[in-house]
């Protein structure tokens, strides 16, 4: 199941960081500022993606601050991906659409996961999310010592 799991999320995150450096790059002449932005933010997608396929952080624990205003970007991005795949489904009927309304679902979930977990990386009280009651129950059994007889 954790596998699973992490292999849905760099799925998810691969997909937002290549989406951000994309609108990074149409930006880049018009609004340098937002261009940069999201510069950062598709690199902080980059690094969610190497702590999925890891289970190491490139960025230490001062960053999260910075962490959480890039996943709010992320938010921000799947919120208009989302509105702007509604106001167009009338009028293209296509899978694009379609799926851009699930991809823009996901990415705005993913994105506030990774809030809520640095958040508990600095014992922040959340209401547990059921995505990681299963991951925290695998980690508990791995940490466990385990007795043998001799």
């Amino acid at each position: 199941m954790r596998k699973v799991l992490n292999v849905l999320r760099v799925i998810v995150n691969s997909i937002t960081f290549v989406v951000m450096l994309m609108l990074a790059y149409a930006f880049m002449n018009t609004n340098p500022l937002l261009a940069l932005l999201l510069v950062l933010a598709s690199f902080d997608q980059f690094e969610d993606v190497y702590y999925y396929t890891t289970g190491r952080r490139l960025l230490p624990k001062w960053f999260m601050p910075f962490d959480i205003v890039f996943e709010v970007m992320a938010i921000l991005l799947g919120l208009a991906i989302f509105i702007f795949s509604l106001i167009y489904f009338t009028y293209f009927q296509t899978w694009f659409f379609k799926s851009m309304l699930f991809i823009s679902a996901v990415m705005m979930f993913s994105a506030v996961e990774d809030i809520v977990i640095w958040g508990r990386s600095f014992g922040v009280k959340s209401k547990e999310l059921v995505v990681h009651r299963a991951l925290r129950e695998e980690e508990k059994e791995r940490f466990v010592r385990r007795r043998f007889k001799a």
